[in-house]
């Protein structure tokens, strides 16, 4: 007899509401109260409220995004101390009642998407928002549930997929009546996601909540600050969201290209979406340099791995004295963000969600890593110890060997204990041994913070689709495309082999010239300049003199100082003959790969995806798409892609873990529990 998928176990309780919108009551909002829908959408504060309301359910997922997309990867793995539940996800055969592995929290937030969705659109036909107040808030709450059906697809494989709120349990019934037509495989679910956001009625909404729709009334979503926490970049970067779908789905150039357009909307413009134009307005270029080599270290450090400057020259270099600025992201508190290029933890953490130490929902991530203060049921596998990161090598003149973004930054023996390797990215607002002054922690009431999506995964995921697309329009190397990739995962535009390659061409908007030395690149080669901003892969890099020695018409543009992702932290950069020099170092690269620009590129994007964003709840996600579209490219080689990849940690684990053949694409997935 066939088993009938029990809905009601996923999606009631249904949506909770909460009365008021400060971020006081929407981190105290207790789970059991429902209240009538009727009642508490009379306006648009009343909107907010619900808004907000949502983003309380889903702060409560931080430990269950994080568990599932790192604990099934290669760089997390399990204690002495773990639960059984979590050693069974760490193998991959949860049980049906495995909390780890069950999508019902996932769900209860969809059912508060749909909820909110539902009750704008009714306040929207009874007069009671404006249209751009509903299109704001549609698209938020909307893009909010694309990324968690994009979870629930990369986890589950086919899943139910749920447009409408259920509010009883006869609605339940009626849906589990309907199981089969609910349940879709992962494209569909892309396919419908996508969709969803093409249906929007103009791209101005893809943008940052604001107050200059010119609607006259104040946007309680568009504050800076709220209850004193700063919630700035608390709310989902579509741009980012819609990019990931296109990429993810992969199905034709198409598709790279929009994934390419929308990253680029985040990396080459401003919150608000107004080009940037000048070197002192960026939001997400990652500098390898400091602005005054006499500020006291760490006001003046730009996130970054270097060796010291010291003198009034940056030439001067201590081969042995090597700052760690990386990690300062996690640690500082969240600022404002200013536009201009300082500091500020808005140009790295695109979307990030503060939690407040005194109020629900609870900030769960020290107790689950921390042997000091919590269960410690979690650490960095022995493999990206051993193995991962300590392939990694500095750069000259340093040469020494390992990645600093994982000892000393990702993870951290504490108390030097070599016994207890601890996850630190989310100890460090909280870690009284590893916070440098107590008022960094206090100013906010900071407890902890989430961070989703940082400024260099969206680097990456814009060289992902960038290098994905050179392939795709089947024209290997015409373009230049996997060398634009390529500058953005290394050493950024304007150095090396880069500066000077035709591939990056456009025409001079003021000479006509045809070529133009530096690296400004245009698939519409007689662009004017007010269509560059448009155009899915172009990024502007000319220096104080480039216009072939006419002028300085483009002096100091904004992508000048771009010190590409592994510039930033001073690894050594990716590169065929790197790689003959340093087999050790490149091993994770298959010899039969670098023939292959694309291929050979794609392996040093994912390892770099994880040697930056190791334990931000990425990895598996990353690891799916790209075992995806190769099985696509080539029947078996997604397979062997997910073997090469994930076999290490469990032939390196302390733990005793075991693993499924992950060469079967059918194992790569979870059942979805039966109740």
């Amino acid at each position: 007899m066939k088993r009938k998928l029990r809905l009601a176990f996923y999606i009631l309780p249904a949506l909770m509401l909460f009365a008021g919108y400060s971020c006081k009551d929407m981190l105290d909002a207790d789970a059991g109260e429902v209240l009538e829908y009727e009642d508490h959408y009379r306006n648009v504060y009343d909107a907010d409220a619900a808004v907000l309301g949502v983003y309380g359910k889903f702060m409560t997922l931080i430990d269950n995004v994080v568990i599932l997309n790192e604990l099934r990867a290669d760089l997390m793995d399990v204690t002495a101390a773990a639960s059984a539940d979590l050693r069974e996800l760490n193998n991959h055969n949860p049980g049906p009642f495995n909390e780890w592995a069950s999508p019902a929290p996932f769900y209860e937030v969809i059912n508060n998407c749909n909820e909110v969705l539902t009750e704008l659109k009714r306040m929207y036909a009874e007069d009671r928002i404006r249209t751009d107040e509903y299109w704001e808030r549609v698209a938020d709450v909307g893009a909010l549930r694309c990324y968690l059906y994009l979870q629930m697809a990369s986890h589950f494989g086919t899943i139910p997929y749920l447009t409408q709120p259920v509010h009883t349990t006869g609605d339940v019934f009626a849906l589990e009546d309907l199981a089969d037509q609910t349940m879709i495989p992962f494209d569909q679910v892309l396919d419908s996601l996508i969709d969803w956001f093409d249906a929007l009625p103009d791209e101005k909404y893809m943008r940052h909540y604001s107050s200059n729709y010119g609607v006259g009334r104040p946007n309680q979503l568009s504050a800076n600050r709220l209850d004193n926490l700063v919630i700035e970049n608390m709310f989902i970067e579509k741009r980012i969201m819609r990019g990931l779908l296109h990429l993810t789905r992969g199905e034709s150039a198409l598709d790279y290209q929009q994934a390419a357009y929308w990253f680029n909307h985040v990396v080459n413009r401003n919150k608000f979406n107004f080009a940037i134009d000048g070197e002192n307005n960026y939001r997400a270029k990652l500098h390898d340099w400091v602005w005054n080599s006499g500020n006291t270290y760490p006001v003046q450090c730009h996130f970054i791995i270097q060796l010291r400057s010291y003198g009034t020259s940056h030439g001067a270099q201590n081969s042995d004295a090597i700052y760690n600025c990386w990690f300062e992201m996690f640690r500082r508190n969240l600022e404002v963000y200013t536009g201009t290029n300082n500091v500020n933890t808005p140009e790295e953490l695109l979307w990030v969600i503060p939690y407040h130490q005194g109020f629900q929902p609870r900030y769960p991530m020290v107790d689950l890593m921390s042997r000091e203060y919590g269960t410690y049921q979690v650490r960095p596998s022995q493999w990206a110890i051993d193995g991962f990161f300590g392939s990694g090598k500095y750069q000259e003149p340093n040469n020494r060997p390992g990645d600093f973004r994982g000892p000393t930054s990702a993870w951290k023996y504490v108390n030097d204990d070599p016994n207890y390797p601890q996850i630190m990215k989310y100890q460090y607002n909280y870690d009284q041994i590893m916070a440098r002054s107590p008022l960094d922690r206090g100013t906010y009431y900071e407890y902890g913070k989430w961070f989703l999506w940082r400024a260099a995964y969206a680097q990456l995921l814009f060289a992902e689709a960038t290098n994905r697309f050179e392939q795709a329009v089947g024209k290997p190397d015409t373009y230049g495309l996997n060398e634009l990739a390529l500058a953005i995962l290394n050493t950024g535009l304007t150095g090396g082999p880069y500066a000077t390659c035709d591939s990056f061409r456009s025409t001079d908007p003021v000479t006509g010239a045809t070529t133009v030395k530096a690296p400004v690149w245009s698939p519409k080669m007689n662009s004017t300049v007010g269509r560059f901003e448009e155009e899915a892969f172009w990024i502007n890099a000319k220096g104080d003199g480039d216009r072939d020695g006419t002028g300085w018409y483009f002096n100091r543009t904004p992508w000048r100082v771009f010190a590409g992702v592994r510039g930033r932290v001073r690894q050594e950069r990716v590169t065929l003959e790197a790689m003959e020099k340093y087999p050790e170092v490149f091993s994770y690269i298959p010899m039969e790969h670098r023939a292959d620009s694309m291929l050979w590129i794609e392996d040093a994007l994912l390892k770099e995806m994880g040697l930056e964003g190791a334990y931000e709840g990425n990895r598996w996600i990353d690891l799916i798409r790209v075992a995806r579209h190769r099985e696509m490219d080539r029947p078996g080689s997604g397979g062997e892609m997910m073997e090469r990849i994930l076999r290490p940690k469990y032939q390196n684990s302390t733990s005793g873990a075991s693993a499924p053949d992950f060469s079967n694409p059918e194992n790569w997935y979870l059942p979805f529990p039966i109740r």
